[in-house]
């Protein structure tokens, strides 16, 4: 669906927010014009999407470019990512899609919904589409045998929010977290050094202003980067578990 000249007659007001989506009035509030068309871009590419996902963040490329420059400067013949809390798979199908066919990864999530939408963008972007495959999967109690033996890259874009009286269309699993916002990046913490490769690292995102703090949680991981935003905000960080 693309926003027509006569619903913007009728009264539908369309707003981009801080981080880049677009939201659209409805009668019940407001919700992702994402939603309504049932696709948003992502990094050159068109992903499929519906309200079991959360809506990508154009700022969430900052974690494509860091694992692509990070796994450039590797010399791994046959590279293994895990992106924890997949989504529409964005993240993972956007790196496979620029890395050669030997490159695979797995993407998990705790909504069925998500997971079908996941395959469904997979099977449109990456050929042959076994180099991705999905999970049903609670992201802090995923396991070195869920996955087949340990990672090289883990993509980690957690739910960072945290809870008020706001109200957001999107799915509250995916946008909201305890622990005044860091409750995820302790959990994936603690089972890290287990789903990784000596050497290998997590790619991370974060909110403004909390980068500090997840340093501390990491704080037995090597940063090989800070990555900051357009306006300048640290965003994102490459950790290596030592080897």
């Amino acid at each position: 669906m693309v926003l027509s000249a006569g619903q913007e007659k009728s009264g539908k007001k369309l707003t981009t927010d801080v981080d880049g989506v677009e939201w659209i009035e409805t009668d019940d509030g407001k919700e992702p014009l994402a939603y309504l068309q049932g696709y948003t871009d992502f990094y050159g590419h068109r992903f499929a999407i519906d309200r079991s996902c959360f809506v990508p963040r154009p700022n969430s490329d900052l974690v494509v470019l860091a694992a692509m420059e990070w796994l450039k400067s590797r010399s791994l013949a046959s590279p293994r990512l895990l992106d924890l809390g997949t989504g529409c798979g964005n993240l993972l199908l956007s790196i496979l899609a620029g890395l050669p066919a030997s490159a695979t990864g797995i993407g998990i999530d705790i909504s069925p919904g998500s997971i079908l939408i996941a395959e469904k963008n997979r099977d449109a972007l990456i050929s042959p589409a076994s180099r991705a495959s999905f999970m049903v999967k609670d992201m802090g109690r995923i396991t070195v045998d869920d996955i087949d033996g340990p990672i090289d890259v883990v993509l980690f874009n957690p739910p960072y929010k945290i809870k008020s009286d706001d109200t957001t269309a999107e799915p509250r699993d995916a946008f909201y977290a305890a622990g005044n916002g860091y409750a995820w990046y302790a959990a994936v913490h603690e089972i890290a050094s287990e789903l990784i490769v000596k050497g290998g690292c997590v790619v991370l995102k974060g909110g403004k202003g909390m980068m500090d703090n997840i340093r501390d949680i990491w704080h037995d991981w090597h940063v090989v980067r800070t990555w900051n935003d357009k306006q300048g905000d640290a965003r994102c960080l490459v950790l290596q578990r030592e080897p």
